[in-house]
């Protein structure tokens, strides 16, 4: 029955409808422990003879179907661009502090609507040549000049920029929609929230990719922040086709990001262009906020930089 129901768990997590996205925003490691109980039979004088199967089955559920497996990769040394991306919680300035001890080129910040007058704090805490642009409720900071910039949506912020070795780049700080989340599975109205969040997902990141599409410069992109969303083939659509998320490419350590004190979930992703290679990806504790930091790096690709 263990292997029957391992093969139904990866068969929805593999497929992922809509409706039963209550049980597939979990990690798919999450369900290890209780599969393998599930096999568990009281006195048989061997155990491993009971859950041998069952074990290998969930095992292939929980380390196949998750990222769980990338955290015991070694880290990765910097390339030659790092991003960094934080949610700040309004804290901005103690996340410009603790993102300025990372030697970012480029910082991605999220809730940072409320904040103004920082070019002195910036010109202290990083130095005169990093570029603040302040958005409705995102923010990018760069080590450089800022071309030019789109800051009216309320969900993203543009920037075209030339970085400091002179090498041009786009960057999307974003943050869509939070989520609701719920724990009365018992109330039907729970799994139709689930599924009314992930589709509408969907179709704010298809619009927020409209809209950098026409801004783009034809410079390389990064396009990274707080997705209030578990990363998910069917929500990226829309951009898989153009960007590669670093953690899947190069991911290394514990890779949630929400919420801080218990980071089962990867919210907090960071994306780019094929001119930049990801070369280590990391999520890092926060003392400024309720989410975990990000730390990409990337090489630029031969002949782009």
């Amino acid at each position: 029955m263990s292997v029957g129901i391992a093969a139904l768990v990866g068969a929805l997590y593999l497929v992922r409808p809509d409706a039963t996205e209550a049980l597939t925003v979990w990690p798919a490691w999450l369900w290890v422990v209780p599969g393998v109980l599930i096999a568990w039979k009281k006195r048989v004088a061997w155990i491993w003879t009971a859950v041998r199967w069952p074990m290998v089955a969930w095992l292939v559920v929980g380390l196949g179907l998750s990222e769980l497996w990338r955290v015991a990769l070694p880290s990765k040394q910097a390339g030659d661009v790092r991003i960094v991306s934080v949610n700040t919680a309004g804290q901005m300035e103690l996340a410009m502090e603790e993102a300025a001890r990372l030697q970012p080129d480029v910082v991605l910040f999220q809730e940072s609507a409320t904040v103004a007058g920082l070019e002195p704090f910036v010109d202290r805490t990083f130095g005169q040549d990093y570029s603040l642009v302040l958005g409705l409720d995102c923010s990018v900071l760069v080590q450089g000049r800022v071309i030019s910039q789109e800051t009216s949506s309320s969900n993203f912020t543009f920037v075209s920029a030339e970085l400091a070795d002179g090498q041009r780049i786009d960057v999307v700080s974003l943050r869509m929609a939070p989520p609701w989340p719920r724990l009365d599975y018992w109330n039907p109205d729970c799994w139709r929230s689930y599924a009314e969040h992930r589709a509408s997902h969907r179709r704010e990141l298809a619009e927020i990719w409209k809209e950098v599409q026409a801004l783009r410069t034809g410079a390389p992109l990064i396009f990274g922040g707080d997705f209030n969303v578990v990363p998910d083939p069917s929500v990226a659509k829309a951009i898989a086709d153009d960007l590669k998320d670093s953690y899947s490419a190069a991911g290394t350590g514990w890779y949630g990001t929400a919420m801080n004190d218990l980071p089962l979930f990867r919210i907090d992703q960071v994306w780019a262009s094929e001119e930049l290679d990801a070369v280590g990806s990391r999520s890092q504790r926060s003392a400024a906020s309720d989410h975990r930091l990000v730390i990409a790096d990337f090489e630029w690709v031969q002949g782009s930089g």
